[in-house]
């Protein structure tokens, strides 16, 4: 049965849908985000909406687009997870319409309109990724309103997964992992402005009382102290790498002479990372960090791999 609101409207998922439009609603997903997998870039502009095209120029809305997906690629195993067709009931403003209450999913509606859209997942060397299309009626067909591309398991844990791993890591006191855990949950668990996972508005109670490690107490940049040195560190991440959940530093205003002289700095602060915190051993497989030139025209990577060691620098990260 179709999730109704007498008010807000309904939602209509899958097998819900008549056999013709759910076909038609894949249909024009699939090749869109098959453009995204291909790279055709052009092509997925062409394929947005007039609204879409009036708000941003190509070169400007693909950009950033570009920058994801080049990095990411190859993309494979693109497939429909879910399709959606929302009618709403005619109230002012815009709402999220619960579609699916098993899975905590909402989707974004705008008032007096029919609308669809499409969870699609594709697979990389890293993570799996999910791909939501906001579809509305265009000139010759369906066009794509808005679409969000982000990290659904990373390393082959889903955010359950990475959300245990955080628990435990909070209960046993290592404030440091169990905080970069939860913002690998917060990540995973996001898919744009369009489709809302309740699982992420779950995890506030939680978080509210998480005291942080100390050096995350404070927003970044911020000087941080590893084995007795202090350290600038402007950004961490936390990132998969093939099985392995990983944890990236960047440090910013660094002046080095040679590749050798930038590959000892960042060294030694991993090294003192890792007296820091023994803890991480048992979480993250590898260890990078990206040191910033002060004029910024310029990197350097280095990477550790628990096991093994550093290993050849990973430039161009």
């Amino acid at each position: 049965m179709a999730q109704s609101d007498p008010q807000l409207g309904t939602c209509q998922i899958d097998d819900q849908l008549a056999p013709p439009l759910r076909t038609d609603i894949q249909l024009s997903a699939l090749q869109f985000a098959q453009k995204l997998v291909d790279r055709d870039y052009a092509g997925v502009y062409r394929s947005m909406s007039k609204a879409a095209k009036d708000n941003a120029a190509e070169d400007k809305a693909m950009a950033p687009v570009k920058a994801l997906v080049d990095q990411i690629s190859p993309l494979t195993d693109l497939k429909i997870e879910h399709v959606y067709r929302l009618a709403t009931g005619g109230i002012g403003g815009q709402m999220d319409l619960t579609c699916d209450p098993k899975n905590g999913v909402a989707v974004y509606a705008r008032s007096a309109a029919v609308e669809a859209y499409a969870l699609l997942s594709a697979h990389s060397r890293d993570n799996d990724w999910a791909i939501t299309l906001w579809l509305v009626q265009g000139d010759g067909g369906r066009q794509v309103q808005n679409f969000n591309i982000n990290a659904s398991k990373m390393a082959g844990k889903d955010p359950d997964a990475l959300l245990a791993l955080a628990r435990s890591e909070r209960k046993a006191g290592h404030l440091f992992s169990a905080e970069l855990l939860y913002v690998g949950v917060r990540t995973l668990l996001q898919r744009g402005e369009i489709i809302h996972l309740k699982s992420s508005r779950d995890l506030d109670p939680e978080l509210a009382s998480f005291a942080s490690s100390p050096e995350l107490q404070t927003n970044l940049p911020a000087v941080w102290t590893e084995n007795g040195h202090p350290y600038t560190v402007s950004s961490v991440i936390i990132f998969g790498d093939s099985d392995k959940l990983g944890l990236r530093f960047y440090l910013p205003d660094q002046d080095w002479k040679t590749n050798d002289d930038a590959e000892a700095k960042n060294k030694a602060f991993l090294d003192a990372f890792r007296v820091t915190h023994p803890e991480c051993e048992a979480i993250f497989g590898v260890l990078q960090v990206k040191a910033i030139a002060r004029d910024k025209k310029s990197t350097y990577v280095t990477e550790y791999e628990y096991g093994k060691g550093y290993t050849p620098s990973p430039q161009g990260h």
